[in-house]
This record gives C-alpha cells, sequence and structure tokens, in this order.
C-alpha cells in the first residue's frame, strides 16, 4: 500500500523518550498501515535502537529503524529523507509526541488532499506534560489556500512543529540539511518553502512539542555554547536561498526574507544582550558583512529593528563598531535593565 504519510523521527540517546514518542503514533490498523515512521538512530549509546527495534519487530508495515553512525540532527532527515515513500513527510522529535486521538483526522486531510503544504497547530508541553502554550493559526480550514494569503504576522509564528511537506517539492530541491550541527531544524522551515504554491489548514493540534527537559539543545547554557552553530545555519540558509532565487515566487520570497530578518536578528541579540561574556565580536562582525554583502536588503531591515525599550541595538552597534568605540560595557548594563523588565512584563 502506498504511504500517505513518512515521519521521520531523528534519535540519538532518548531511550527515556522513544517509547512515548512511537507509541502515540499508534492508531487505528487501517490508518497505521497508510504512514511510515522511520527511526533515525544517529549512534546512541543507551537502549534507543533496541526501544525502537521492538516497534519495528512488532509493527513491520509501519516501522523502519535505520541504526548509523552519529552526525547529528540534519543527517538523520537527510537519511530519512532518502528512503521514505509517504505522499507527505513530517519531522518528529524523539523526545516529543503527536495527540493520537487527533491524528486519525489528520491522515485522513492528507490522503484527500494535494496541497503542497499542510499547517496544523500544535501545543507546548512540559516534562510534567502539562500544555503551557498552544498555537493555533487563522487559516480557513480544510480548504486549499494560495501561499498568497501568508501574513507577515504569521511568520514568526510558523515552526517545523506545524508542516508536512509534499515529498515530491523537496526532492525536487535536491534538499540537504546540514549536518554536524545543531539547530538545522530552522532550514525545516526555509528552503522546503521556496516551492510552495498551496496549503491546507488543520485546526486541530497533533504536535506536543516538549520544553525544558535537561540536555535540550534549546536550554540557555546550550545556546551560549553553540551560538557559532546558528550562525552556520543561517550562512547555509542565505546560500539556499540566493541559490534557488530563480525558482521563487514573490509570496515565498516574502516569506523567506521575513524568517531570514527574524533568524538574523535573533543572533544579534544573543551576540549584544543574551550571551555578551560568551562571544566574540569579531564573529559578529563577520556575520554583519555577511548580510550587508549578500543580503543587503536585509541589512538596512535590521537598522529598524526595535525591542522592548525601542532601543535600535544593532545600529548603536554598528556606529560604535565602526567609530572604534564598541564597548560591550554599555550592552551588559543595557542587559540588565532588559531583563528586569522583560521578567516584569511575564509575571
Amino acid at each position: 500500500m502506498k504511504k500517505i504519510l513518512s515521519i521521520i523521527i531523528p534519535s540519538y540517546n532518548m531511550e527515556n523518550y522513544i517509547a512515548a514518542c512511537c507509541s502515540s503514533l499508534l492508531v487505528s490498523p487501517s490508518f497505521l498501515s497508510k504512514i511510515e515512521v522511520l527511526i533515525i538512530n544517529d549512534g546512541s549509546k543507551d537502549n534507543t535502537s533496541i526501544i525502537a527495534h521492538s516497534f519495528q519487530e512488532k509493527y513491520p508495515e509501519t516501522f523502519i529503524v535505520i541504526d548509523k553512525i552519529n552526525g547529528n540532527y540534519g543527517s538523520c532527515i537527510n537519511a530519512g529523507l532518502k528512503i521514505a515513500h509517504g505522499k507527505y513527510v513530517k519531522v518528529l522529535d524523539a523526545d516529543d509526541t503527536f495527540y493520537t486521538n487527533n491524528f486519525e483526522e489528520y491522515i485522513s486531510l492528507l490522503e484527500n488532499t494535494d496541497a503542497d503544504l499542510i499547517i496544523s497547530d500544535f501545543d507546548e508541553v512540559d516534562p510534567d506534560g502539562k500544555v503551557f502554550w498552544s498555537l493555533k493559526y487563522p487559516f480557513p480550514t480544510k480548504i486549499e489556500n494560495s501561499i498568497d494569503s501568508f501574513s507577515c504576522n504569521i511568520i514568526p509564528y510558523f515552526s517545523m512543529h506545524a508542516v508536512s511537506y509534499k515529498i515530491e517539492n523537496i526532492k525536487r530541491l535536491d534538499y540537504f540539511q546540514s549536518e554536524g550541527i545543531s539547530y538545522t531544524d530552522q532550514e525545516w522551515i526555509f528552503l522546503p518553502m521556496a516551492n510552495i504554491k498551496t496549503f491546507i489548514y488543520f485546526n486541530k493540534p497533533v504536535y506536543r512539542y516538549l520544553v525544558g527537559r535537561n540536555g535540550q539543545t534549546v536550554s540557555p547554557e546550550a545556546h551560549a555554547k553553540n551560538i557559532w552553530m546558528e550562525i552556520k545555519v543561517v550562512k547555509k540558509i542565505i546560500n539556499d536561498y540566493l541559490t534557488h532565487l530563480d525558482i521563487i515566487n514573490d509570496a515565498n520570497i516574502t516569506y523567506i526574507e521575513q524568517k531570514l530578518l527574524e533568524r538574523c536578528t535573533t543572533i544579534y541579540h544573543y551576540y549584544l544582550i543574551d550571551f555578551t561574556k560568551y562571544v566574540s565580536l569579531s564573529e559578529l562582525k563577520e556575520f554583519d558583512d555577511l548580510i550587508k554583502n549578500k543580503l543587503n536588503k536585509i541589512y538596512v531591515l535590521l537598522e529598524n529593528n526595535k525591542d522592548l525599550l525601542s532601543f535600535n541595538y544593532i545600529t548603536s552597534y554598528r556606529k560604535k563598531y565602526s567609530n572604534n568605540t564598541f564597548s560591550f560595557k554599555f550592552f551588559y548594563l543595557y542587559r540588565k535593565i532588559y531583563l528586569f523588565l522583560n521578567s516584569k512584563l511575564h509575571k
């Protein structure tokens, strides 16, 4: 039977989570036969592979386990795409889960549409499984929409947890995700959007995104040590964008440029506000020059970026750096004020 959906699960040392992840996909047999679950074991040193193979043994028509040497997150996506046979493809992190009770209806939607992209709501949950944030998109439900209807207000909230792509479009792009580094999940919502023309919206949460577990690469400690990886990812996205510019229509260009603006802004904030004591200013200068030379439109837009104090820290950095008067001391003081006000705002 032709598969409707391929689910790629990158897995590294996930013995405490992989069983719950896979179990959340166990819909009724008539629907289970329509999906394939590709568990890519990225050289785990714990029992991840053993647990994954137990699902393959019990459900051989659905679960496929690939054991490979460690190559980090992107290498798992690439390995999964090589063998995926579904009409659509979705990524599920091994420490996350699906809402099983919504998943059958989601599969039915995929089976009965030919849209390039499927968007669904998702929830963020804490380690106790409690939902602390839900994202609901304001699109018309279960009808094909043109990508032209994407609003710039939606773009900052668009993430890999919300999407399934038509796999033929992914393969047409020769999509290849960065390997050997973290944070490459951001790439999954850039280049794959290049040739999207239509999308359909499923107005129920499918994905449960776990936030706050120990060792997660989105933790502040991990971020501080690995900002260079984020810069490498953005450089890859810029290169992919410029390489495929001739096939991207205006609506998709707007989306990609807005997401690039968002990612670039985040990197400047890391260097100038969040992690000043961990970073090298020469790295930021190199990144700033790259944006100026390759994406001048984004470079100019960054000049207009302001935070909650209406302070444009990027413009201030550029002026002070060009005049050889830059000092982290000012930004360190500003950071303390910013974090204090931000904490008050979110109480």
